[in-house]
């Protein structure tokens, strides 16, 4: 049987809120950039003309800074978490410990709009409008090299060999750790972010197949609205995708599997490591000048270890044109259903992994988008996505090869799931019951050995077009039922649109659970469970549910406020009430 909980929407949950500085002289204190400490304890903030530093946990203060005389642009940590590095308007750049204490200061002759620590060799890198500076406490004076045009953004690589810096005109220089261009990626707009792929992505990857071999990989938030993707020789990696604002701020989460950008649009959005766009983390009333993710440590896992080891809950900074600074808890629901041995689950928020869990073999189904349900029954798969429903069936039915004798479809049976019936079928087909099925007769033909499992999936034409929420996902051999609230509704396959459903059934309770509970084809059903402890047996051809348990505060004479309704019904009240 199907089972399913209730599921819960990936829900950012405010973990503390600063309002910020409040307006001097009709100027706004923007909080031009924010980062975390390695360990994830504390969160650095350039907030106006002072440095701020919160405890992550309990969002308390722990200290204000008033080194610089102008705006602070940007900040921060070093890898060990002792010091951390603030660069503004005054054309200074302070270095701080951990205790408040200024420790260095040095000068260049313009605004700093960047300072970046290698998380590699504790490298400084400091970047205005016709310089950078590279310092490390083992120099006694920084080195300076001349750049053109203003840089705007910069960072380090994994493994601090390559500095990447973005310029006002849209160009991207690569350089090695002392300076030297050893790259250049030519765009038409300013650059305004820039961020390495963690490490952990990189191996495995899609065009290649070791980390050796792909290096490190950049993306590149662009002012023509794109978010792009480089290898550290400069060429182009993955699709760009088109953002749709201008973006300020990007970060990878540590595990390198999603990616926060903030900008133009006034939001932080949270995407895949592909720039699929997911669901929104944050929405502010003005721009979104910096995010940040806390880091994490990351343990990757084995070779079945499918879902990786990601923080249950990460936490992202965002920070606002206005002034306000936000730190947001990402709670990751699980996604999933279980019919028979077969378990779906959704995994990295974009990708379904279908197991059967007696040989512990998996099928990843990569949708590109932002999986919101997912439903599993015999061998149809159902998959809500933003805008549509995909429905995904197993190729092969129950049987493989043979099933039919020479190799064709498979038989009614094996396609509808009915492993009993198909097994039975398939001994019928065969001569006498070899496991080679070498033996003639009853059309066994010499292929009649069973397929071990079919894990083949593939997308059926039908797609069906969805913008109703929903709480539960139910697919059976030839419908889907969408539930909220207290209401189902019952779509067919080539619907087209959920609102051209076939039927409905309103209950006069919340819905808490809901599985599919076998049948023929066409006819199956459904039990209902409502938050108030009454079971209903809904069959999908039948207006009328059936109550199995009646509730403590149930009436037994008014289990349903609203019966089924047929399509032509249906229609003929929507053309009404239009």
């Amino acid at each position: 049987k199907t089972v399913k909980a209730r599921p819960r929407s990936m829900r950012p949950i405010i973990h503390w809120e600063d309002p910020g500085l409040p307006e001097k002289d009709g100027v706004k204190s923007t909080v031009y950039e924010l980062d975390f400490s390695r360990d994830g304890k504390l969160i650095v903030v350039a907030c106006a003309n002072l440095v701020l530093v919160y405890d992550v946990k309990e969002g308390d203060l722990v200290h204000r800074l008033k080194g610089h005389k102008a705006d602070v642009y940007s900040v921060s940590f070093i890898r060990d978490g002792t010091r951390f590095a603030s660069g503004g308007a005054d054309k200074t750049v302070i270095i701080w410990s951990i205790k408040g204490e200024g420790v260095l200061k040095y000068t260049h002759n313009d605004s700093i709009q960047k300072v970046s620590y290698n998380q590699a060799t504790d490298q400084l890198v400091s970047c205005t409008a016709n310089d950078f500076g590279l310092w490390s406490k083992e120099q006694k004076s920084v080195s300076k090299l001349k750049v053109y045009p203003r840089v705007l953004s910069c960072a380090w690589s994994n493994d601090g060999k390559s500095l990447a810096l973005g310029h006002e005109n849209g160009k991207i220089s690569l350089r090695d750790n002392k300076g030297t261009e050893r790259h250049v990626i030519e765009r038409r707009d300013p650059i305004f972010c820039l961020a390495w792929a963690p490490a952990t992505i990189l191996s495995g990857s899609s065009k290649s197949g070791s980390q050796g071999e792909l290096g490190e990989v950049l993306a590149v938030g662009c002012w023509d609205q794109t978010l792009s993707f480089y290898t550290s020789d400069g060429s182009p990696y993955l699709k760009a995708r088109k953002l749709h604002f201008y973006p300020c701020s990007l970060s990878y989460f540590s595990d390198g599997e999603y990616i926060v950008i903030g900008g133009s649009d006034k939001r932080a959005t949270l995407c895949t490591k592909e720039a699929v766009r997911l669901c929104t983390v944050a929405e502010k009333t003005e721009w979104v000048w910096s995010v940040k993710a806390q880091p994490y440590p990351v343990i990757v896992g084995g070779g079945k270890n499918i879902q990786g080891n990601q923080k249950a809950t990460p936490i992202v900074g965002v920070g606002s044109y206005g002034g306000a600074i936000s730190l947001l808890k990402l709670n990751f629901a699980l996604i999933y259903q279980i019919y028979k041995d077969r378990y779906a689950q959704r995994v990295n928020m974009s990708d379904v992994v279908i197991t059967h869990l007696p040989s512990d073999k998996t099928m990843r189904i990569k949708c590109r988008d932002y999986v919101k349900k997912i439903a599993i029954y015999h061998n149809r798969l159902a998959v809500h996505l933003p805008d549509r429903i995909n429905i995904w069936e197993l190729t092969g039915g129950i049987l493989g090869k043979g099933a039919s004798g020479d190799g064709g479809p498979p038989s009614p049976d094996a396609r509808n799931g009915n492993s009993a019936a198909a097994l039975a079928a398939a001994a019928a087909r065969g001569s006498n019951g070899s496991k080679d099925g070498n033996g003639g007769g009853g059309g066994g033909g010499g292929n009649g050995m069973l397929r071990p499992v079919d894990m083949h999936y593939r997308l059926r034409k039908e797609k069906v077009f969805s913008n109703l929420p929903c709480d539960f996902l139910l697919v059976t051999s030839g419908h889907i039922l969408i539930i909220y609230n207290n209401k189902i509704s019952l779509c067919t396959f080539d619907c087209g649109d959920t609102r051209q459903r076939e039927r409905e059934w309103i209950f006069d309770n919340v819905i808490t659970f809901a599985c599919v509970d076998g049948g023929p084809p066409g006819r199956e059903v459904v039990l209902i469970g409502l938050c108030d402890g009454q079971v209903y047996k809904v069959f999908i051809d039948n207006p009328f549910p059936v109550q199995l348990i009646s509730g403590k505060n149930s009436s037994s004479s008014s289990a349903v406020s609203s019966s089924s309704l047929d399509k032509d019904k249906k229609q003929d009240n929507d053309e009404n009430a239009a």
